[in-house]
C-alpha cells in the first residue's frame, strides 16, 4: 500500500482499502474481520478457512493497482496467543 499511496495519495489508498474490506466481507461471510495497522486485516474463525489468494488478487479493485494480498494462518489454540502483544510479535516477524 505504501507504493500505491505514494502514487495515488492517501485518500485513494483509503478508498481502495474500504472497497477491499467490503469485498472481503462478502468473500468471508461467516468470519469476523478486523482492519488493523492501516492496511492489514485479521479474520477470526472457529475452523481453518482456506483463502484463495489467486482469486482475491484477481478482484477488479486490485487489478492494475500494484497491490497484492498475502496471508498467514495462526492457530490461536496451538500457538497460545493470548494477548494482542503476543500476536503482534508473531505478526511482525512474518512481514
Amino acid at each position: 500500500m505504501h507504493v500505491y499511496n505514494s502514487k495515488h495519495g492517501w485518500t485513494a489508498g483509503d478508498d481502495l482499502l474500504k472497497k477491499f474490506a467490503t469485498k472481503l466481507e462478502s468473500y468471508m461471510k461467516n468470519e469476523r474481520i478486523f482492519r488493523v495497522y492501516g492496511d492489514d486485516f485479521i479474520t477470526l474463525n472457529h475452523e481453518h478457512v482456506v483463502i484463495d489468494l489467486d482469486e482475491i488478487n484477481q478482484w477488479d479493485i486490485l487489478k492494475n493497482s500494484g497491490v497484492t494480498v498475502s496471508n498467514y494462518h495462526y492457530n490461536l489454540k496451538n500457538q497460545k496467543i493470548l494477548t494482542l502483544n503476543a500476536l503482534e510479535k508473531i505478526f511482525f516477524l512474518k512481514k
